[in-house]
């Protein structure tokens, strides 16, 4: 929040950036009305369970953000079998793109 400050970005991503370090609402948020730092809240909980661009010492890292996932799935009203398929899309997906930007050994 601070570097977003010092670097004069607009109030919303400010308040976006401190907002998805809050704890999770006690009741799931309207999704037509849901707050731009509950959802990176949400793709930063996704992401860091899925281990993405992680080395494998920080699992213990991982294993906490994949404690947070029911409440990331309730965000969006989700089945933890709706959002467990959502995050092996979202891995595979990851894989596919990321293979654009590995350079080959020739």
């Amino acid at each position: 929040k601070w570097v977003a400050e010092k670097w004069r970005f607009p109030i919303t991503t400010i308040n976006a950036i401190a907002e998805h370090h809050q704890p999770w609402p006690a009741t799931p948020a309207n999704r037509t009305n849901i707050s731009l730092g509950l959802l990176i809240k949400a793709a930063d909980t996704i992401a860091h369970a899925a281990g993405i661009g992680h080395p494998s010492h920080l699992r213990a890292f991982t294993r906490n953000f994949i404690d947070q996932l029911p409440q990331a799935f309730a965000q969006f009203s989700l089945s933890t079998e709706e959002g467990q398929r959502f995050i092996e899309t979202f891995k595979q997906q990851f894989e596919n793109e990321f293979g654009l930007y590995q350079l080959e050994n020739h």
